[in-house]
């Protein structure tokens, strides 16, 4: 009789690579509806890690919160920005907060992608059609600015 020697399995090796933990979920209070939501704090910047006072949840109301995971001083910056329209208005709905975040954070992606790629260009994005650029270096600058991956997210 001939053994068959088995191997054990093994999953394939994965790169480390740092993750945010952000998790959600709709469950009953009482008789209530509630989401209930957690984050991680870790930072890692290369191969260093630290878990700063700074949370990656933010309150924007009593009710509504958002929690994000990236780059940390971009979210933050956003949120603020965010916070500071929201305090303003008389009971905002959790859809106009969104919107409002929405249009933070493409606000600071425009500026954050515009110093990147059109300032040393002596450009911004109002001017970009109008410095005599043939059509090809407009539409090639334009991919940059709207496809560039940030590795944010939030929730």
């Amino acid at each position: 009789m001939i053994g068959i020697e088995r191997r054990p399995r093994y999953a394939r090796k994965r790169e480390d690579r740092p993750v945010t933990v952000c998790i959600a979920a709709v469950c009953q209070w009482g008789s209530d509806s509630i989401i209930a939501g957690c984050a991680d704090r870790m930072i890692t910047y290369g191969d260093v890690q630290y878990e700063p006072v700074r949370t990656k949840i933010y309150q924007f109301t009593s009710s509504v919160i958002a929690m994000t995971s990236g780059d940390s001083s971009a979210q933050f910056a956003i949120c603020v920005a965010v916070h500071n329209r929201v305090r303003t208005l008389n009971n905002p709905t959790v859809e106009t907060i969104a919107e409002i975040y929405a249009e933070e954070y493409a606000s600071f992606r425009r500026k954050r992608n515009e110093r990147r790629f059109l300032t040393p260009l002596g450009l911004d994005c109002f001017n970009l059609h109008r410095q005599g650029m043939n059509r090809d270096q407009v539409d090639q600058l334009t991919s940059l600015l709207v496809s560039t991956p940030w590795g944010m997210k939030s929730l």
